[in-house]
């Protein structure tokens, strides 16, 4: 039987950061290797809207800069959520605010027709995905199917039965008596499962989902997994699961750490020329960091070292103040406010002549370590296939793309 490879990730907005593609990539580099099949499971019952309802980008003006979309979700499961006309908007800000080329219209009209209004979340993401994927050995899947709520549901009451008292069970209840589904949480107390609000609940009579402790146990039950594809933090609680996997008699699949990259271009090679930085310094150091490296060198004044020498002199001097039996606050401050002042007036200074290079290193930062986080963690692959291919750059990157992969370079 061929091997079944599997990632996953929670859905989001024009699929969500770039990492998340980069976990498919995997997928299929993986599977393709082993002569197996590659599956994404796209995570339609997370509840958690406010990680997913925004897009972060460099606009035309080579800012960082934010678009949301701000709805109220009652908690519901986001592949539940219906699209409602407060989203065109905010897809059409996005889209105007980037750097126009000749992909943006094809881009637009993508995310336009995938995201309409009356689809649910799930169902546009999954549209979307299967556009962006289109042409590669990419099978889909859902947990917010009925056969899979059914499947589950055995392995689910078996776990709830496990929750020690006053505990948090390892798995929700899918409330439906609403509206869309929403995911509950619930107790075990005095032998009986409660919600967060207090409310007893019959299990018997609800769907349930699974929690983080038991949704892989359900994946590699469901899929018999070879391996799994996943991220750092996945990889780290996945090491702890070996009693789930033995109390519902399931074979835990392999785990593999996901692809990983920075990806470069032109504009990026621009703007370490101008800053005078090296990519491994800007990857390396914090926006402040970056910045004060840069205006330091521009100006050829050694901050750090002016500064611990000025403290230096101040501890001195107040050092002589209190040997001779004299109170040192009335010298003290003026002294350290003093040394704030001189500096950075010549900071002013340095920074209205070198403003452009300093420009340069802050576009630098926000293009490789947007907010200082790992620009993976941050852009969509709507941001790269905007500047390089449109739709073809995801065929590009899966030939392009490896798992021993650092830097991914464009012209």
């Amino acid at each position: 039987m061929n091997p079944t490879i599997v990632t996953g990730q929670q859905i989001g907005l024009l699929g969500g950061p770039l990492f998340t593609p980069f976990k498919v990539l995997g997928a299929l580099a993986w599977a393709r290797q082993l002569g197996g099949r590659a599956v994404y499971w796209l995570e339609t019952n997370d509840a958690d809207f406010a990680e997913i309802n925004h897009i972060r980008f460099i606009d035309a003006g080579g800012r960082l800069t934010r678009v949301e979309w701000a709805k109220k979700t009652g908690g519901a499961c986001t592949g539940s959520l219906p699209i409602d006309a407060s989203l065109r908007p905010v897809l059409e800000s996005y889209f105007d605010a980037l750097p126009a080329t000749e992909y943006t219209p094809e881009l637009r009209t993508l995310a336009l027709e995938c995201y309409q209004e009356g689809r649910t979340l799930g169902d546009a993401s999954e549209a979307l995905a299967r556009a962006l994927f289109a042409g590669l050995p990419l099978d889909f899947f859902r947990p917010d199917t009925e056969a899979f709520r059914a499947f589950s549901k055995p392995f689910l009451l078996r776990e709830a039965d496990f929750t020690p008292e006053g505990e948090q069970a390892n798995c929700f209840l899918r409330d439906t008596r609403g509206g869309p589904a929403v995911r509950r949480a619930i107790f075990k107390k005095a032998g009986r499962f409660t919600t967060r609000e207090g409310e007893a609940v019959d299990l018997d009579r609800f769907d349930l989902l699974p929690n983080v402790q038991t949704r892989s146990v359900l994946q590699d039950a469901w899929f018999k997994t070879h391996t799994y594809i996943a991220g750092p933090g996945e990889v780290a609680y996945l090491k702890d699961m070996g009693p789930q996997y033995a109390r519902h008699g399931v074979a835990a699949s392999a785990v593999k750490p996901r692809m990983s990259a920075v990806i470069v271009d032109h504009r990026d090679r621009r703007l370490l020329e101008r800053s005078g930085q090296s990519l491994g310094t800007a990857l390396a150091l914090s926006r402040s960091e970056l910045l004060k490296k840069t205006l330091s060198e521009a100006a050829h004044f050694d901050f750090d070292g002016a500064e611990k020498r000025l403290r230096k002199i101040k501890e001195e001097a107040i050092a002589s103040v209190a040997s001779l039996g004299l109170e040192t606050a009335p010298v003290e401050r003026p002294l350290y406010e003093g040394i704030r002042e001189v500096l950075g007036r010549r900071r002013a200074t340095e920074k209205k002549r070198h403003g452009e290079v300093l420009a340069a290193a802050m576009e630098l930062s926000d293009r490789l370590r947007p907010g200082d986080e790992p620009q993976e963690r941050v852009f969509t692959l709507f941001d790269f296939m905007n500047r390089h291919g449109g739709l073809g750059l995801v065929k590009v990157l899966a030939e392009k793309h490896s798992f021993e992969t650092a830097l991914l370079e464009f012209p």
